[in-house]
């Protein structure tokens, strides 16, 4: 019997979740620093149970179950890649924002220069109210 390699990240920005499909491009800044958060904090369970299991094998020579041991290890590895898509998706959000915010201020700039100065501030006004 042949076992399918389970992927925790497609590499597509994608990862799997609790038996779901999560499509990290599609999730807000604030949505995927809560997903961080989430796995972080899993993660360092994880992390923790396999060194209490390390410290008790020192202490009294009875290793750990084997195959809970390997899957501790595997879902420590699973969480690692999939902090690491997130972490990848967050800066390419980011890297998009500071674009965005770039173009917006070169915009103004050339707005302030070109337009005369009662049109520019009535419509920066108008902005500023479509904002707030």
């Amino acid at each position: 019997m042949t076992e399918t390699p389970f992927k925790p990240t497609a590499g597509d920005g994608t990862i799997f979740r609790k038996g779901k499909q999560i499509d990290l491009t599609t999730l807000t800044r604030d949505e995927l620093h809560a997903l961080l958060l989430e796995l972080a904090n899993e993660q360092d369970g994880i992390v923790a149970q396999l060194d209490r299991a390390k410290v008790e094998f020192r202490i009294t020579g009875n290793p750990a179950d084997p195959a809970w041991f390997l899957a501790a290890k595997k879902a420590r590895r699973i969480h690692g890649r999939q902090l690491q898509a997130i972490q990848r998706e967050l800066s390419r959000k980011g890297e998009a924002l500071k674009t965005e915010n770039r173009l917006h201020a070169a915009f103004v700039a050339l707005a302030r220069e070109r337009l005369i100065p009662g049109l520019f501030h009535a419509l920066m006004e108008e902005a500023k109210q479509s904002v707030a």
